[in-house]
């Protein structure tokens, strides 16, 4: 697994995803830091 930075340009901060050994998205963790992020709970 791999942590990857994303930088978007309508965030004043970096976001950061996990991938598998393949480099795909793990989606139920995008989904899990996508809902903590539109919430505000953690800039990630």
């Amino acid at each position: 697994m791999k942590v990857q930075k994303v930088i978007v340009e309508e965030k004043s901060y970096p976001l950061y995803i996990l991938l598998d050994k393949e480099f795909e998205v793990i989606e139920p963790v995008k989904r899990f830091i996508k809902y903590l992020d539109n919430t505000g709970k953690a800039p990630n």
